[in-house]
């Protein structure tokens, strides 16, 4: 497959046929969907080279955001000051 899956993206498999005949059928689906109960097909499946799913609609209506949060401060901490900038986790260098 080419370009960037999404973590969410799900290969379901149900028993579909009459009893005795039934087989294992595959769907391409969302799996941020089907946590609510909700069979919906990934509208994007085959991902194209530029997908990004922080951009899919189903992602922004889940978390409700379309900034991608990854920046961690201890405001709990006897250091932690708010004037301090922040940092990326993936930037934070070694002890």
């Amino acid at each position: 497959m080419s370009g960037r899956r999404c973590p969410h993206f799900v290969r379901h498999g149900r028993a579909e046929g009459k009893i005795g005949k039934r087989k294992l059928v595959f769907h391409d689906r969302c799996g941020l969907k089907m946590r609510t109960n909700v069979h919906y097909a990934c509208p994007h499946y085959p991902f194209s080279h530029t997908f990004d799913h922080v951009s899919c609609e189903v992602y922004h209506q889940v978390f409700k955001t379309g900034a991608a949060r990854n920046d961690v401060v201890p405001t709990k901490d006897f250091q932690y000051s708010g004037a301090l900038p922040s940092e990326a986790i993936s930037d934070m260098k070694l002890l």
